[in-house]
Parts: structure tokens; sequence; C-alpha cells
């Protein structure tokens, strides 16, 4: 389905804002709750624990969100996610145990997974197929740019009227706006989605048949979103206070750390238009190319940030580049390209899920490490889970080329 070029912009415009908005009230939680984690005398291993819980709960929400999705569209899931995420970051503000806060950020952990499985279907019903890398490029910058506003954002508000502010005003913002956005998206989208639905007959699709058909690439691109993911996100909550027991200063640690999502939206827009000029079953070589070089920036950070916080920026903009760029392709145009599109928000919903069990695994585990050793080692470990990512996407390569052997010899 082609879109006039003010309409698309106007699609991606409204759907970016949505997916940012969401943010808001997921990654403040690695800049307001360290200040919590001090005032009540807390560890890094509680909150490594609480950021697993949420992304363990996420991905769950993922696979159910994506069903729901698939079956009966997108609208009710979104609406509702918006407001029972700023309500449950409203919440968080006002409680002063560690129960509260795990109850709270666990239900936070599903209400934010309804947001990316029914923006994606939007999407991938108003765009064509073929040129979805670069729409995707820039949809992706969402969740990057996303993180960025919301450290700055939340590190001004923690810093003027304290932690607890970082959760109520934010909560407060979704709240306010996020219903709106999503009633303008809908009324922008909604007679094409309802159409797509009712020509694929999505309320009878039995969706056993494509998952046997599609498993495969689904397996593979799960394991190797597993592991991005759970470097990006780990990365996401642990960088802040890294470069804060380095520079001393809030600001200082919030506006660097916000140049690794920053350079990651540049990242998504490079890879998805780099990805639109390979064929479907190829656009996993760009991905395959960049994990050496990410594993090395990734090793040896440390040693850079310890000269000088001018050199750990420029890191975390090659970093968060190539970390950004390989994750977002790997949900978005990747599976998109090799996957039936009746069972794309399903299979994007399981690929995620996966990815959240990641972040949940190195959450924890860098927590734990953190404690024990420092922070430097870490850097290490998250480097050997990028170079893991290899196998998975060499056997994809392997899969298709086998595949196309075979269709040439018929």
């Amino acid at each position: 389905m082609k879109l006039a070029q003010k309409a698309s912009a106007l699609l991606i415009t409204v759907s970016w804002l949505i997916y940012v908005l969401f943010y808001l009230c997921r990654v403040n939680y690695s800049i307001a709750f360290p200040y919590g984690i001090v005032e009540l005398g807390l560890d890094y291993y509680i909150m490594g624990v609480i950021a697993g819980l949420f992304a363990l709960v996420y991905s769950l929400g993922q696979v159910v969100n994506g069903y729901i999705v698939t079956r009966k569209g997108p609208w009710l899931l979104l609406f509702a996610g918006a407001i029972l995420s700023s309500l449950a970051n409203i919440l968080f503000g006002y409680v002063n145990n560690v129960t509260g806060f795990m109850v709270l950020w666990v239900l936070n952990g599903y209400f934010q997974s309804t947001a990316w499985v029914s923006l994606i279907r939007v999407l991938t019903v108003m765009f064509e197929r073929e040129r979805l890398g670069g729409y995707m490029g820039f949809f992706n910058t969402s969740w990057a740019l996303g993180s960025s506003i919301t450290w700055i954002i939340t590190g001004y508000v923690v810093s003027v009227i304290g932690w607890r502010h970082g959760f109520i005003v934010n909560g407060l913002i979704l709240m306010i706006l996020g219903p709106i956005s999503v009633l303008i998206l809908r009324r922008q989208t909604k007679y094409s989605v309802e159409v797509f639905y009712k020509r694929e007959s999505l309320a009878n699709y039995t969706m056993s048949k494509d998952l046997i058909k599609y498993w495969k690439p689904i397996l593979l691109l799960a394991i190797a979103y597993l592991l991005t993911t759970g470097v990006l996100q780990a990365a996401i909550v642990y960088l802040p206070s890294y470069l804060y027991t380095i520079s001393g200063s809030t600001a200082i640690s919030s506006i660097t750390a916000s140049i690794y999502p920053m350079s990651g939206a540049l990242g998504m827009i490079i890879y998805g238009f780099a990805l639109d000029r390979y064929r479907s079953r190829e656009k996993v070589k760009p991905l395959l190319l960049s994990v050496p070089l990410t594993a090395a920036i990734l090793y040896v950070f440390p040693v850079l940030a310890g000269y000088s916080m001018v050199y750990a920026g420029i890191a975390l903009a090659a970093i968060g580049l190539l970390v950004y760029g390989i994750d977002a392709q790997l949900i978005t145009t990747v599976p998109s390209a090799l996957i039936g599109k009746k069972i794309i928000p399903l299979s994007i919903g399981i690929i995620n899920a996966m990815g959240s069990f990641g972040s949940f695994m190195l959450n924890t585990t860098t927590g734990y490490l953190v404690d024990l050793y420092g922070f430097n080692p870490i850097f290490l470990y998250w480097s050997l889970w990028i170079i893991l990512i290899a196998p998975s996407l060499l056997i994809l390569l392997h899969i298709y080329r086998r595949s196309n052997g075979e269709e040439e010899a018929r």
C-alpha cells in the first residue's frame, strides 16, 4: 500500500512520538532509582533484579500481546498500555519498600509490552515490505532517542526536585500525551488496518501452520536478539552509574550516557537504508560483519573511559551506533523480510520476548558482577555476549543459501 509522502511522514512521526512517550516511563528507572538505592540502603543487585523482573514480564507480555494483536488489532492494547504504564510510574514514586517497587515495576513491564507489537502491526500494514528498512530505520530511533530524551529529562528532574519525581513527572507526561497520540494514529490508519484484518480473515487465521513453516528463522533471530538486547539494555541500566563513579556528577554522567542511545538512533537509520540494498535473504550480512568490531570496542571501553570522558563519549558513540543498529534490524526489517506477513506480530512478539529474557539474564548477572568485582569486568562480559551472535547469523545465512540453491536446481 503506497502512502503519499506527507501522510507517510505524519504516520512515522506519530508512531515515533508514541513510543518515545512509552520510553519516558521505562528507562527513567536507570537514572532515578540509583538515588533510591542510596536513600533506602539497597544495593545494585536489587536494582538488577527489579530491572530483570521487568524484562522477564515484558518478554511474556510480548508473546501474549503479539497473539492478541494478530487476532484482534492494536488499538485497545495501545491505549490501555499508555494509561496503565503512566499510573504504575506515578505510584512507584510514592513507594518506600522493595516489594512495592518490584510489584509496580513488574506490572509496568507488562503494560510497556503493549506498545511495540501494536505499532509494528500498524506500520507493516501501512508500508510496502520492499522499502520497510528505511521506514523502520527512522521509527526505531524512537527507542534510541527515547532513551536519550528520557535520561536528560529525568536527570534534570531528579537533580532539581528528587528521584521520586523522576517517576511521577514522567508518568504524568505519558498519561496526558499518550492517549491523545494513540487516537491521532488510529484516526489516520483505522480504515487500512481494518481492511487488512478483514481481507486476511485474521479472526479465523490458523497460526500454527505458519509457526511451523517459519520456525527456523524465528528461532535463530530470537537467539541473536536475546544476545544483542541483553547487552543493549544492560548498558542502558548500568552506564549512567558507571559514568557517575568516574565523573562524580549526575549532570555529566547523564549527558555522557545519553550519547549512547543518540548515536544508536543514527545507527538505526544507517543500518535501515543499508539493509534495503540487500535481497531479503542476505540482509543479515551487514549485521554479521559488525559483530567483531562491536565486541572489540566494548572490550576497550573502560580503558578509554579511564583516560578521559571525551574518549568515553567517542567510544559510546561507536558502541551505540553498532549495537542499536544491529539490534533494531533483528526485530524489524529482517523478520519482516523473512517471515510471512500475517504472523509478523506474533513472530516479532516471540523474538522480542527472547530479547527481554536476555535483558533479564544480563541485568541480574551484571548487577551481581558489579557488587563482586566493580564495573570494569562487565565490559568484557558484554563483549563475549556480542561475539555469540555470529553463529546464529551464520546459520541463518546458510539456511537461505541452501534453499536458494535448491530452488535454482528445480
